[in-house]
C-alpha cells in the first residue's frame, strides 16, 4: 500500500510519461511476486461530476495504469449519512456498481483499551462511479483506491455476515458478494 501513490514519482506527477516510468517498477514487482499494489490518491478540488479516473490528482496516468480503480466518498447527511465505495474503472472486468460502508471503532477482544476500526459493509449499491458520485459525493472527501495489479488470492476468506454487529445500519452482504464486486475468488 502507497499512500499517497503519487511519493512513489521522483519526477513531475503531472506528466504522464514520468508518471508512467516511475510507477513502472512497482507494475514489475507486483507482476513478479504475484501480489497487487494499492495506491492511495484524492480527487482534485472542483472536479465533481466529471469522470472519475480524470479527477485523480495528478497525471492522467494515475487512472489510466492500473487495472482496477475504486472510489471512496462520505455521503451527505440529507442523502442517509454513511459512506460509498465503489469501482470507477476495471480492465479485468465490470466497471460500476459497490457497496455502501460505514467505519466502526471498537475495542479489540483480548486487548483491552486497545481501540481500532473495522468496515462494516452495507447494502450493494448499482451505477457508475459517476453516477454514484455525483448523486452523493461532499466535495473533498473522497478518495481513490488504484490497484496495479490484482490477482487472485488464495485464502481470501468470504465475509462471515454474522459477525457484523447487530446495531448496525446496514444489511450484511450475500456470501462472496464482495468477491465478485472486487474479482477476487477464493481458490480451492
Amino acid at each position: 500500500m502507497i499512500d499517497p501513490i503519487v511519493a512513489a514519482v521522483s519526477g513531475d506527477s503531472h506528466k504522464n510519461s514520468e508518471t508512467r516510468r516511475c510507477l513502472q517498477p512497482l507494475v514489475d514487482m507486483a507482476a513478479a511476486t504475484g501480489t497487487a499494489i494499492l495506491g492511495i490518491s484524492h480527487f482534485s478540488k472542483g472536479s465533481a461530476g466529471k469522470n472519475v479516473t480524470e479527477r485523480v490528482i495528478g497525471s492522467l496516468a494515475f487512472g489510466a495504469l492500473p487495472r482496477i480503480v475504486m472510489a471512496a466518498a462520505k455521503l451527505e447527511a440529507n442523502k442517509g449519512g454513511g459512506r460509498i465505495f465503489c469501482r470507477a474503472k476495471s480492465n479485468i472486468g465490470a466497471d460500476d456498481g459497490g457497496f455502501h460502508y460505514e467505519l466502526q471503532q471498537l475495542e479489540l477482544p483480548n486487548h483491552r483499551g486497545l481501540i481500532t476500526s473495522r468496515v462494516c459493509w452495507g447494502a450493494p449499491v448499482e451505477g457508475t462511479a459517476r453516477e454514484l458520485l455525483a448523486e452523493d459525493e461532499t466535495a473533498g472527501d473522497a478518495q481513490t483506491a488504484l490497484w496495479l495489479r490484482p490477482r487472485n488470492f488464495s485464502g481470501v476468506n468470504s465475509v462471515n455476515p454474522q459477525s457484523l454487529q447487530k446495531k448496525s445500519r446496514y444489511q450484511p452482504l450475500k456470501q462472496g458478494s464482495h468477491q465478485q464486486l472486487f474479482g477476487v475468488q477464493k481458490n480451492r
